[in-house]
């Protein structure tokens, strides 16, 4: 027959692996959501022919000419050599010589909304494994509790941001120039 402190030491240790489970879960969770954001990053072209199939008319565009002036507005049209931009009402056309760079206004999408949601999780499970090391932490769901909580903070921490930044991806970078 055990005794109470051999009792208490099986306690102990399989609140310790359930624990290293459940961090070890969030963790890969974590993992696969950084490796796909960085894997859907586009490379900026360098010709204004091969921009033609990364953009759709009205597109939101920033325009950046080889004098460091810069344009903003919607895509009217783009051709092999040229690209021109309704700029409040004008329309401006850039050819591809007097282009620096192209940058596009992205939606802000779910991807950095899943990788706050991921890090809050792994935050919210970490800080609740660490504030509670007694009988309760091992219990999964006590520390689904705090996961989710961390979750819900950081997908909401990373939308609230989004509401107030634009988001513009480089998508044209003129050869010969390199990015800073």
């Amino acid at each position: 027959m055990k005794t109470i402190d051999e009792k208490n030491d099986a306690k102990r240790e399989y609140m310790v692996h359930a624990k290293l489970n459940h961090l070890h879960f969030i963790g890969a969770i974590v993992v696969v959501i950084l490796t796909a954001t960085i894997s859907w990053a586009q490379q900026p072209v360098h010709s204004v022919q091969e921009l033609q199939s990364k953009l759709k008319a009205d597109d939101e565009l920033k325009v950046i000419d080889r004098n460091g002036k810069t344009s903003e507005g919607r895509l009217v049209v783009i051709s092999a050599s040229a690209l021109t931009l309704d700029v409040r009402g004008v329309h401006q056309q850039f050819p591809e010589a007097a282009i620096r760079e192209v940058k596009i206004r992205r939606p802000h999408g779910g991807k950095t909304t899943l990788l706050g949601a991921a890090i809050g999780g792994l935050a919210g499970g970490a800080a609740l494994a660490a504030a509670h090391p007694g009988a309760d932490s091992a219990n999964p769901f006590t520390t689904s509790v705090g996961v989710m909580a961390g979750v819900g903070i950081g997908a909401g921490v990373v939308a609230l941001k989004h509401l107030f930044t634009k988001r513009y991806q480089t998508v044209f970078i003129a050869s010969g120039i390199k990015k800073p």
